[in-house]
């Protein structure tokens, strides 16, 4: 890693040349995400991946919710979470139902295989997070989710 002053949010480079990628937040965040998402694919049950983990721990969380809202809940983009759902969907671990209030809607409710799923998934969660935070001291990982959780405050703005 180079040893210059990360980039920070408030300036851009001189020029090109004092780009340092290796200190870029976006690419550190992305390097991250990506190691996120392998770590996580060795302990997950078959076909279950961050995002599908994702909506079915928020159904648990909140319960039967509209498809497109659930999808804002987990920021992920209206296209996106017809897929997520339709595979939930074709492993029983969700069931949908038309939206007494909004035909055009679909209800996702979490089945019971899905909260075995779920439960599977909580395990391959923690030994993710664990691993990302290898280390790290407990105020080193109390304030990189307190950032996290910051900036990701913003995201849908």
């Amino acid at each position: 890693m180079d040893s210059r002053a990360p980039d920070t949010c408030s300036s851009e480079p001189e020029v090109a040349s004092d780009y340092v990628l290796g200190s870029n937040i976006g690419f550190l965040l992305r390097v991250c995400n990506q190691r996120s998402a392998s770590l996580f694919a060795e302990k997950a049950p078959e076909g279950l991946s961050s995002p599908r983990f994702a909506a079915l721990a928020k159904l648990v969380e909140l319960g039967p919710l509209p498809q497109n809202r659930l999808g804002r809940l987990i920021s992920i983009d209206a296209a996106t979470i017809k897929g997520v759902v339709d595979r939930l969907q074709k492993v029983q671990a969700v069931s949908t139902a038309p939206n007494p209030d909004d035909k055009r809607q679909r209800i996702v409710s979490i089945t019971e295989q899905g909260r075995e799923l779920y439960r599977r998934g909580v395990q391959a969660s923690l030994y993710t997070v664990r691993r990302l935070c290898e280390g790290l001291d407990e105020k080193e990982i109390e304030a990189f989710s307190s950032i996290l959780q910051h900036v990701a405050s913003f995201a849908d703005r």
